[in-house]
């Protein structure tokens, strides 16, 4: 099998809890679900009936035919310091005597994927993209989309890497994200700061509402430390209250993503707006610009 290996920094707190539901515990099935996801969100242009498809191909399935899972994902990390903390940090009136434990920022450990074989579409250097993209978009954990639970790779089959933390350029974002999927650019001159998704007319059955696939990116504006940015992000949250953003009950998860990257020793938002996948009810688009907008501070 094709493998890498990846050493990976936690960026701010991480709640990834184990069977308990209490104790945090790093494991492979957190990451392949997290990889998932990412994957399914870039591929917003295949129909259903492909969507599924190459995700059974490439992630496994219940058909036979298909089988198990062609990535497989080791772990490694040696006695990860946890803390207790809160993870609504905003709210300070509201501080829980007794927090939940997290893993501590600073912290690293490592990620081997491998492939069992390749597929047309997903080799080994797709594999890497995809995990660097889940990393910079996304984290692992309780409220991974309000900044917690974020990753940075800092090493590569024990060589420094370089991480992208810029939307465009050589080491940009986007030629990440267009391994996948050619309808993304950056929307310039307007807000040259943003990854929009430019769809296709006409679109032939793509882009179905039925699940969040990516349509805009944005990078936030100041670097400051990991408590600051999760508790501007608990507030923005806070401020900005609708069932848009995200709603307990009825469940659905919010589709404006919110994770962090690194910039020197402090870290920035990064802003993912997926696709508002709730046939129920209609989002208020300014309800979600107003959270983003306060994210990015």
């Amino acid at each position: 099998m094709n493998s890498l290996t990846f050493t990976c920094e936690i960026i701010t707190p991480m709640f990834l809890n184990g069977a308990d539901g209490k104790t945090p515990e790093l494991r492979p099935p957190s990451i392949k679900g997290a990889l998932r996801f990412w994957w399914r969100a870039l591929n917003g242009h295949l129909s259903l009936d492909d969507l599924r498809k190459q995700e059974a191909e490439i992630f496994g399935g219940t058909d036979e035919k298909v089988g198990r899972s062609k990535i497989v994902i080791r772990t490694s990390h040696s006695n990860l310091h946890q803390e207790r903390f809160n993870m609504l940090p905003h709210k300070k009136d509201n501080e829980s005597p007794s927090p939940p434990q997290a893993y501590e920022p600073s912290q690293t450990f490592t990620v081997t994927l491998a492939l069992t074989s390749t597929r047309k579409n997903f080799d080994l250097d797709k594999l890497e993209s995809l995990f660097v993209l889940t990393c910079l978009l996304g984290g692992l954990g309780k409220r991974s989309r309000r900044g917690f639970g974020a990753i940075w790779i800092t090493e590569k089959d024990n060589n420094i890497f370089s991480m992208p933390n810029t939307l465009n350029g050589e080491n940009g974002i986007l030629n990440l994200i267009k391994k996948f999927n050619p309808h993304y650019a950056i929307d310039n001159p307007t807000t040259p700061n943003k990854i929009q998704l430019k769809k296709p007319s006409p679109l032939n059955g793509q882009y179905s509402n039925d699940y969040p696939y990516i349509e805009e990116i944005y990078i936030g504006h100041t670097p400051k430390s990991y408590l600051d940015l999760v508790k501007g992000i608990g507030s923005a949250t806070h401020h900005h209250k609708d069932n848009s953003n995200g709603s307990a009950n009825p469940r659905f998860a919010s589709p404006v993503y919110i994770s962090a990257i690194k910039d020197g020793n402090n870290v920035k938002s990064i802003v993912t707006k997926l696709n508002y996948a709730n046939q129920k009810s209609t989002p208020t688009t300014q309800k979600q610009s107003d959270l983003i907008k306060d994210a990015l501070k």
